[in-house]
């Protein structure tokens, strides 16, 4: 891996042979102008030969040259060859550009090359993606691949090429198997090979297109980008909605809701319903992008059809999909060891510095003992294809362990990893883009331990959530040494599952393995509970132990099957020298949570359910919004579901 990754350093041109191989030796006495050492290329790096180039030398007569320190070579050319050679193996090639023996000028100092054989890594595989199945169009999509120029696909016999990261295909039978193919396509094929072929196998579905054709094409933790395929011409509206309002509400009232909208803005705003219509509708196949959507949820995608007059001329089409979880990312997570760790993830917590979960990344490296760290964060893209098996981890040690490629710990870095609190670290990163942080790590006695970590960053400043839990303490509900409460609100919830914990029986646990702990430990909240917790929400007392932290954990799950898992902690008082510490809770190991007691409760606390508001940034108009975004965020259909 090592030696590919050099040899990505060096340009590509095309290749000649060499000739005029000689012993002769360079006059140490002669005098003049030296002329200019050559501005060396490497080209077609295989297991077994390369190929060098260079650009002209003003006044130089020839070139020699030699391979490993064997005879000199010179040739009139400005190309050379070689073949035959050992497979990974360094080759050290000096050139220089010689001078007339009768001139002023003096031959260049020589210019040394490295080059490693290895063979031509591939690109990284697309991974392909179905939008849609239907006889008269199927979309397939994948994510753009580094360093392709363009992507061949097959499908029904057919084998095309296109620049873009996704394929229209028309012409299927319905109800039938497909099998689609596609790699990407090499922009520098001197330098990285085609990548494999993917393959996606599917089936046509029995039934036709719908009238606007909608497909999800990235999906992430707060946006989606997305496609309407529609006939050029063909108007229509448009929106991203909660999935949840289309078992509630008819494909009628969905319509009827937005028609009725669109003309009492029209009116409100004193302006035609012609010029109103004509800036909400899309006409024709759109490329669009949504923002500030609710982690881990279920959303539709709506259009129908309408003309200028007002007039409804389809139909609703819709397609659902479900967010991310905030930061999730496909890159790879693994590492770490019981002397050394890394946590990687987004905070608001660094606003005052300019930092956010848009524009930066946080690790937290925590150890003991750690004599040497190096580490360096890439886009996951360019991880992937730089390490195109993640599994490699030998691979991915040698390139940290070369200071090219990596950044060392400084030694504040490495008081900090010792220390109680771990050393904390900001990157600054773009918007919306998967990020990859390795980190290797040397311990005082010399062993190494390897963390790889990913996580995406957010689109927009907003933290939604459908579901959130709470755990605190308050005299208004209960001594604050030995009484906590616990509460859970909610949007559109079916069902909770919850458990409370002492954190220290969470103590080797993580986070990801909460949902199966409340499953196997927790309690369901009763059916005629579930209003509250869609409502004010929904509280519960506990009796526990002084001095003590536990943890409240909740799971929920809407009526379209989205499960969310939402944790908080909380640390009990000192019990009063006149009261016994021990209460009924006492289990310091995984155990079947108490059930609490539903507790009466001020549904405007601000501990048990905090709203907090923050500054929010200077704009200049805060009116100036186009009209399609003001109908949408009047949230029509979520205010028709509530009054029904």
């Amino acid at each position: 891996m090592m030696k590919t990754i050099v040899r990505i350093m060096f340009a590509a041109l095309a290749v000649l042979n060499a000739a005029g191989c000689s012993t002769k030796e360079p006059d140490p006495e002669a005098s003049g102008y030296v002329l200019a050492q050559p501005d060396v290329r490497v080209k077609a790096v295989t297991p077994d030969s390369f190929s060098l180039q260079w650009d002209l030398v003003e006044n130089a007569a020839s070139y020699t040259y030699s391979l490993n320190g064997a005879d000199e070579c010179t040739v009139f050319s400005r190309e050379v060859s070689f073949s035959g050679l050992e497979n990974h193996t360094e080759y050290v090639i000096s050139l220089r550009a010689d001078a007339s023996g009768d001139g002023p000028y003096v031959s260049s100092d020589y210019t040394y090359v490295h080059v490693f054989t290895d063979e031509l890594l591939p690109l990284s595989t697309p991974e392909p993606v179905l939008g849609c199945a239907y006889a008269s169009r199927t979309v397939i999509s994948w994510q753009n691949v580094e360093g392709a120029a363009e992507y061949e696909y097959s499908i029904n016999g057919k084998t095309l090429r296109t620049a873009d990261s996704k394929a229209s295909v028309t012409g299927l039978e319905k109800s039938s198997e497909y099998r689609f193919t596609v790699k990407a396509i090499s922009a520098e094929p001197q330098r990285r090979t085609d990548s494999p072929d993917a393959e996606l196998v599917f089936t046509t579905s029995s039934s036709d297109m719908p009238s606007y054709l909608i497909v999800p094409t990235d999906v992430v933790a707060d946006a989606v980008a997305y496609d309407i395929y529609a006939v050029a011409g063909d108007l229509y509206y448009y929106d991203v909605v909660p999935a949840y309002l289309l078992n509630r509400l008819s494909e009628q009232e969905i319509i009827d809701s937005y028609h009725q909208a669109i003309l009492d803005y029209a009116k409100e705003q004193g302006i035609s319903l012609q010029l109103a219509l004509a800036s909400v509708l899309k006409s024709g196949t759109s490329s669009l992008t949504k923002t500030g959507l609710t982690s881990e949820m279920s959303y539709a995608i709506i259009a129908f059809g309408m003309t200028l007059n007002g007039e409804v001329t389809s139909g609703l089409s819709h397609a659902v999909f479900k967010t991310k979880a905030l930061g999730a990312s496909d890159g790879p997570n693994f590492g770490g060891s019981k002397w050394f760790s890394q946590t990687y993830f987004l905070s608001n917590s660094y606003l005052a510095a300019g930092y956010s979960w848009m524009n930066s990344v946080v690790s937290l490296w925590m150890g003991q003992d750690v004599e040497a760290i190096r580490y360096r964060t890439l886009p996951t893209s360019s991880f992937r294809q730089i390490f195109p098996d993640p599994s490699d981890t030998e691979a991915i040690k040698a390139f940290l362990r070369d200071e090219r490629y990596s950044y060392p710990g400084t030694e504040a870095h490495l008081i900090g990893t010792n220390s109680n609190n771990g050393c904390l670290l900001i990157t600054a990163a773009s918007a919306g883009v998967s990020y990859t942080l390795s980190t290797l790590a040397t311990s005082s006695s010399g062993e190494e331990t390897l963390c790889v970590n990913s996580i995406t960053t957010k689109t927009d400043m907003s933290d939604k959530t459908w579901f959130a839990a709470t755990a605190t303490t308050n005299t208004s509900y209960g001594p604050v040494h030995n009484t906590i409460g616990c509460g859970m609100k909610g949007v559109d919830v079916v069902k909770v599952r919850y458990a409370l914990f002492k954190s220290s029986a969470l103590a080797s646990s993580q986070v990801s393995s909460y949902p199966a702990l409340v499953e196997q430990f927790g309690r369901d909240v009763v059916e005629e509970n579930i209003q509250y917790v869609n409502g004010g929400g929904l509280a519960y007392k506990f009796s526990v132990d002084a001095s003590t932290s536990y943890t409240f954990i909740a799971t929920a799950e809407n009526s379209v099957g989205d499960k969310i898992t939402r944790y908080a902690s909380v640390t009990t008082a000192e019990a009063p020298e006149t009261e016994s510490s021990a209460r009924t809770f006492s289990a310091g190991v995984l155990a079947a949570s108490p059930a609490g007691e539903v507790m009466a409760f001020d549904p405007l606390d601000k501990d048990l359910f905090p709203m907090v508001s923050v500054m929010a940034p200077a704009v200049a108009d805060v009116k100036g919004e186009d009209i399609w975004t003001a109908i949408h965020n009047m949230k029509i259909l979520e205010k028709r579901y509530e009054k029904k």
